[in-house]
């Protein structure tokens, strides 16, 4: 009993104490017998404290079993081993290749080190060593974004992820092209589908892939609900980017008006107003400008109706085909003439050269661009 004490109280206070123990618990020795001689200290200088080494994964498993054989309890005895689990694995460097592939060699070597740790463990502790939580973050690498799912499936789309980095090096060889790497991201997303059921693969959309990123990032401060009812709104596994005031999905060129509609009736009238502003390159210019030159948040509002309420007329327009009348013609050009007159009235003569100056022509029309001279809305976003 007092050597079992002594082993609980040395490994409370210090996982090395507790391992020394542990090895000479059988066979003390005198407390001089192997002491080293001190020389006196008449420096004035304080000594340096000594850090302690971690210990290896082989030194972990051995002082676990001698720790066993001495009669420490086996949850404190299992703390011996979760103290080695943050070894890293004997790998150098290979300074000589590309940053990308020196990443995945790591995390490679990363992966198998913790994968033969993990088989260890099992075969020492039993099964139930998944579940122990000293050594959680082993058997659950994914827990902190992906809590819901077990530990067999956060270690699969560890593999599958680390597989298609393996690949994207392998058979792109960095020129691949887009086409050719958007073909392996695909088939990885299907693998991760086949261990995931239906609403866990939602789950797992909605905080790891490109879709939620470019929705969670898109400048509107959503509640968790309002976030996961847009997602879905939105397609949820479709790629989004904003264009304007409409959405392009990854295969669905035609869905804009469909989804803009679900997702308003999501948030409802009033927070679907917000969000369309929030996200919309032109509401974002204006605001820009108003506040750099004293427009009150007011006339921004009503200058951004406007803008608007005329690429709605403009589109009636344009629905007819590229080839328009005179007097479809002249109809635009009044209409080109009354917004500039109005958004005059409200932002100033300088502050609307600013703003047209800003959406200029000669580039790709995107976002606001599009309100002010409509283009059409380009369909087929990036799946990544």
């Amino acid at each position: 009993m007092m050597m079992r004490a002594v082993l609980c109280a040395s490994l409370a206070a210090n996982i090395g104490l507790a391992i020394y123990a542990a090895q000479t618990a059988k066979s003390p020795k005198p407390a001089h017998a192997d002491a080293p001689v001190v020389a006196a200290n008449t420096s004035g200088v304080a000594p340096a404290t000594t850090q302690p080494q971690t210990i290896t994964w082989r030194e972990a498993k051995d002082a676990y079993s001698r720790a066993k054989a001495a009669g420490l309890d086996e949850p404190l005895a299992r703390r011996v081993l979760a103290a080695s689990l943050q070894a890293m694995p004997d790998w150098t460097e290979p300074y000589w290749k590309s940053p990308v592939t020196r990443e995945t060699e790591r995390q490679q070597a990363e992966f198998d080190f913790q994968s033969a740790l993990r088989r260890d463990l099992v075969e020492l502790v039993g099964p139930g060593a998944v579940d122990e939580l000293a050594f959680r973050s082993l058997f659950f690498p994914l827990a902190a974004k992906l809590p819901f799912l077990s530990s067999e499936q956060q270690i699969g789309i560890q593999e599958i992820k680390l597989q298609e980095q393996r690949r994207l090096l392998q058979e792109s060889g960095g020129h691949g092209g887009f086409q050719h790497a958007s073909a392996i991201f695909q088939d990885t997303l299907q693998q991760i589908r086949k261990i995931l059921s239906e609403e866990q693969f939602f789950e797992y959309e909605l905080r790891v892939s490109p879709a939620a990123q470019v929705l969670a990032g898109n400048g509107f401060d959503f509640t968790e609900e309002e976030f996961r009812k847009v997602f879905r709104a939105s397609g949820g596994q479709s790629a989004i980017r904003f264009q304007g005031l409409g959405f392009t999905l990854t295969g669905q060129p035609n869905g804009s008006d469909k989804t803009l509609a679900a997702i308003e009736t999501a948030l409802g009238p009033q927070r679907f107003a917000e969000y369309r502003r929030a996200q919309d390159p032109t509401f974002k210019l204006l605001a820009a400008i108003g506040a750099d030159r004293g427009i009150e948040p007011g006339a921004i509002d009503k200058a951004y109706d406007i803008i608007v309420a005329t690429a709605a007329r403009r589109n009636q327009i344009h629905a007819g085909g590229p080839l328009m009348t005179g007097a479809q013609r002249e109809s635009l050009k009044n209409i080109e003439s009354e917004q500039q007159a109005e958004l005059s009235k409200l932002l100033g003569p300088q502050a609307l050269e600013v703003f047209n100056q800003s959406l200029n022509p000669q580039l790709p029309v995107m976002g606001g661009g599009a309100l002010v001279r409509p283009r059409g809305i380009v369909a087929g976003a990036s799946p990544r």
